[in-house]
């Protein structure tokens, strides 16, 4: 499966409420949402609570997601804002 089909699938779910999906979302791009939120904020508990808030952010903006924006650059612009 490519990355663009990956992603739509998990926009997918997002947009019908699977919590799964999410849990997906985080374990792809978890890792790099703390990485971004790390070299943002510095200290690690404050970029933990950015990803958190992110993921947040992502699953109640799920119906406006664009797949053809793409999840992971979706994602970052929220953890980057």
């Amino acid at each position: 499966m490519t990355d663009e089909a990956f992603d739509q699938k998990l926009i997918d779910g997002l947009q019908h409420n699977d919590r799964g999906s999410l849990a997906a979302a985080y374990d792809t791009y978890g890792g790099l949402a703390l990485a971004l939120a790390s070299r943002v904020m510095g200290a690690s508990s404050d970029a933990e609570d950015v990803v958190q808030e992110s993921f947040l952010a992502l699953w109640r903006q799920a119906p406006r997601l664009d797949a053809r924006r793409g999840l992971r650059s979706y994602l970052m612009t929220i953890v980057h804002n």
